[in-house]
């Protein structure tokens, strides 16, 4: 309610003003000045190849309309990780999402924790795919009058990949 008035919006540019040189608040990712743009991959799982649905990260940026969790105090592992995949280093990075496609796939349940939500738990999809994104913070504008705390542009998507378990 508060973010939405334009009042509060006028009272806080001020303080917005004073610190935005420092650029110390509202960072959209820990290497700003080494990573220029963010791709986020976001996971999604189908049972026919036709209607996907995504799988939410939790800790990570999902839904244009849904704030940002506060996590400064910490910082969940395997988020962290997962934002280093579309860098394309490679390695390590690979071998996470790899192992999460292979839970999502066979064992849902043991990663399920990882996630808002989960399209298939009991069983797990057919199929997995990664959508890209572009992300980057909305302004102001955007929250006052969309709604939105993200913008994101699509920006490609994986072939999919065929879940082979012992079911």
């Amino acid at each position: 309610f508060f973010l939405r008035t334009g009042s509060l919006n006028q009272t806080l540019r001020p303080l917005r003003a004073l610190y935005a040189p420092f650029r110390s608040v509202n960072v959209y990712h820990l290497f700003p000045g080494i990573v220029r743009q963010r791709i986020v991959a976001e996971l999604e799982g189908s049972e026919d190849g036709r209607r996907w649905s995504p799988y939410h990260l939790r800790y990570a940026p999902g839904d244009p309309s849904v704030a940002p969790p506060m996590t400064w105090l910490h910082n969940p592992r395997f988020p962290f990780h997962y934002s280093f995949f579309t860098l394309g280093r490679g390695g390590r990075d690979q071998e996470y999402i790899h192992n999460l496609v292979q839970r999502l796939c066979c064992d849902p349940r043991a990663v399920a924790g990882l996630f808002a939500d989960d399209p298939y738990p009991d069983r797990g999809p057919r199929e997995l795919r990664m959508r890209f994104y572009h992300y980057r913070f909305g302004t102001w504008s955007d929250l006052e009058t969309d709604g939105l705390y993200w913008r994101r542009e699509p920006a490609g998507v994986s072939a999919p990949y065929w879940c082979v378990c012992d079911r």
